[in-house]
């Protein structure tokens, strides 16, 4: 995740951590599932490095509160 090497608040560690791990342990099983589409856990975790990067990229860094839609 794009947040490795930094210091992760809280329970997201954890998250991060459990993340890393099934990346590692199998990248191609099923991670996430939406009605349009699926996500394996490499996918995932490169999506999730491609959010952190671009909110980076603007200036929003831990802390700030951004919303999703």
């Amino acid at each position: 995740m794009a947040n490795r090497g930094k210091v992760i608040p809280g329970g997201l560690r954890d998250v991060a951590s459990a993340l890393d791990r099934s990346v590692a342990a199998t990248p191609d099983a099923e991670a996430l599932v939406s009605r349009y589409r699926r996500y394996g856990y490499r996918e995932l975790d490169r999506a999730i490095d491609g959010g952190a990067a671009a909110l980076a990229a603007l200036g929003i860094g831990w802390g700030d509160r951004v919303a999703a839609c």
